[in-house]
């Protein structure tokens, strides 16, 4: 038995929000086996494309098993995506087996059916709250060549929930590797506990002759618990003081292959992250959770 999600575009973070339901499966065994032991679920992974459909990965688990009893939730769990050589990134999910019939257990309540799909159920779903991303760039370094071709005028792609927002492209690497704008910042519902917070995507995109712009380096950030601290207005104020004094110092020649200078002080706010397919870019990354917490990410 399959059941397919709806394709969502341009996005590497999708939100399907969606419950899919095999019903009436037929399995051969006792039901106590069964339930110590369940079948796996398989879950494939596509890109959906024009012509095609390239598979992703696959993620193999098993269901958490209901026979008798009350029901209680099934908390959401992140799942690896395997693929052929290496992880393609991590599958948030919940999976529920019902025993049917004699002896079976009173189904829970159907979820809310919405846009042709039924929701995941509010009780599964994580609570969200609308916070704030703000990000501060610094630049590019030691960019590879991309299909034999020098890197010449990138920007980045960072995205976040569903969310993305765009830094202003460079027009020279080779005379200056540096972000014209430092500061941006982009509003998105994020999850309010910290297991179920998405990565932090960043995409950086070579804008070359003809409006061609190729894909030459990604990277991801994962981990938000140990980044977090205290939000208040000082804080504020600093990273205000960051970004303005970013700016001024666009200005400076620097070498593109050589690491940015990071002030021992500013250690602790911004980072150098390594790019996978070569180069590296230095960003400091907040995202304010309310007036009370915050999580920088230093990447």
């Amino acid at each position: 038995r399959v059941a397919i999600t709806a394709g969502l575009k341009e996005t590497c973070s999708p939100v399907w929000n969606t419950t899919l339901i095999l019903d009436a499966v037929e399995l051969c065994g006792y039901p106590e086996d069964i339930a110590s032991n369940p079948p796996f679920i398989v879950v494939d992974i596509f890109d959906e494309d024009v012509l095609n459909h390239d598979k992703l990965g696959r993620v193999v688990c098993k269901p958490e098993t209901f026979t008798s009893g009350k029901y209680t939730c099934t908390k959401l769990k992140w799942y690896e995506i395997g693929g052929v050589k290496k992880s393609k990134g991590d599958l948030l999910a919940a999976f529920e087996l019902f025993k049917l019939g004699d002896g079976g257990m009173e189904l829970p309540l159907m979820p809310p059916f919405e846009d042709r799909k039924y929701l995941v159920p509010p009780e599964i779903s994580p609570k969200k709250k609308l916070m704030r991303v703000e990000v501060l760039t610094w630049g590019v370094r030691r960019m590879k060549d991309y299909k034999m071709l020098p890197v010449e005028s990138p920007h980045i792609d960072i995205e976040i929930g569903g969310e993305k927002i765009s830094v202003d492209k460079i027009i020279s690497y080779k005379n200056h590797p540096n972000f014209v704008s430092p500061y941006e910042f982009f509003d998105v519902w994020l999850p309010e506990a910290i297991e179920y917070l998405p990565p932090i995507n960043i995409r950086v995109m070579d804008n070359r002759a003809f409006g061609y712009t190729p894909l030459i380096a990604v990277a991801t950030i994962k981990e938000y618990a140990r980044y977090r601290t205290t939000f208040n207005a000082t804080a504020a104020e600093a990273l205000s003081k960051q970004a303005n004094l970013l700016k001024e110092i666009m200005g400076e020649q620097v070498d593109p292959d050589k690491e940015p200078s990071i002030a021992p002080s500013e250690a602790d706010k911004g980072a150098i992250l390594d790019l996978f397919d070569g180069g590296s870019i230095s960003l400091n990354i907040e995202v304010d959770l309310g007036s009370e917490v915050a999580i920088p990410i230093d990447g």
